[in-house]
């Protein structure tokens, strides 16, 4: 029987980040990613996990782009939903919990779905706050402003760049954007043994399909526990 463990270290580790008790052996899940995705055909849902998306973090010194990087492996959102961001859509209540409100989006291709998602990592929290404060952004401005003005984010494609960039300074397997996190935080819920309805609800998928495509992708990445049930 494998046994599971988490092998990976977190960039915004600090004391009193939330603690887990699912173990994951998540350098098996990444040896066995290219023959799930390429057996089950998902080229556009690849996504990178936690020790990865770690690594991308880290590597991110700018404190805009690693803000950026860090709120949508968080939550989940559309790069649309998250340059849209103000700052007053973004309430942190104390250290350990905060939460941010998706009520738009950049892009207006179909209803967004109004919907909350709570954040309760303190390190996560801390490094918020701290961009906040070095921007000096105030409760109008865009949460992730351009350099000209703070009531105009930075457009999609200038975070498309930066986070290429990123992805191959450090020679990812595969394609990493933005939306390659979306797909990231989604799998990471689900590894966590989270319900596909919450996901669909955190995702905003209008449609339950969208997000069951995640639990198929998953279905290789679990399979191998089938070597732990007896059947005689």
């Amino acid at each position: 029987m494998i046994n599971l463990v988490n092998t990976a270290s977190h960039p915004l580790s600090a004391p009193g980040a939330v603690e887990t008790d699912v173990h994951i052996n998540w350098a098996l899940l990444i040896e066995r990613r290219p023959a799930m995705l390429a057996t089950l055909d998902y080229p556009d849902h690849a996504y990178l996990l936690l020790p990865e998306v770690n690594r991308l973090i880290t590597t991110a010194k700018d404190l805009q782009t690693r803000t950026a990087i860090t709120l949508m492996w968080y939550t989940g959102v559309r790069i649309g939903e998250l340059l849209a961001l103000r700052v007053e859509d973004l309430r942190i209540e104390s250290a350990q919990y905060a939460f941010v409100a998706i009520k738009r989006t950049l892009k207006k291709r179909g209803k967004i779905i109004p919907r909350v998602i709570e954040i309760h990592d303190p390190a996560c929290i801390d490094l918020i706050s701290q961009y906040l404060v070095s921007y000096r952004l105030r409760q109008r401005d865009c949460l992730f402003p351009g350099k000209q003005s703070n009531s105009k984010s930075i457009s999609p494609s200038t975070l498309f760049r930066r986070i290429e960039k990123l992805a191959d300074q450090d020679s990812f397997p595969i394609k990493v954007t933005p939306h390659t996190l979306r797909h990231s935080f989604a799998i990471n819920a689900l590894l966590h043994g989270r319900p596909i309805k919450t996901i669909q609800a955190w995702l905003g998928h209008a449609d339950p399909r969208s997000t069951e495509v995640y639990a198929k992708l998953l279905s290789g990445d679990v399979g191998f526990q089938m070597a732990g049930i007896q059947y005689r």
